[in-house]
């Protein structure tokens, strides 16, 4: 189960600016909705509810056209603490 601390909170600040920073397209405005629930739940203490949004964006981010972006994204989303 999610375990959330500050430094995963700016790690999600940063994987949103990077989505933020891509080509826009359907895929980063999925990611972002699913990467702000996911930061929200945290803050809500909702450990299950931040899981689920931080999967649902990691399988969007897969489908990314931005190399280059998604490669960052993938790589901040996977240094996420799952403690």
């Amino acid at each position: 189960m999610w375990s959330a601390n500050l430094q995963d909170l700016h790690k999600l600040d940063d994987l949103l600016a990077v989505i933020g920073d891509c080509s826009p397209a359907a895929e980063a405005e999925f990611a972002q909705e699913h990467l702000r629930g996911a930061r929200t739940c945290m803050l809500g203490a909702m450990p299950i509810e931040c899981e689920l949004n931080l999967e649902l964006a990691s399988e969007t981010l897969a489908r990314m056209k931005d190399t280059s972006a998604r490669r960052r994204a993938q790589k901040l989303l996977a240094s996420l603490s799952k403690s």
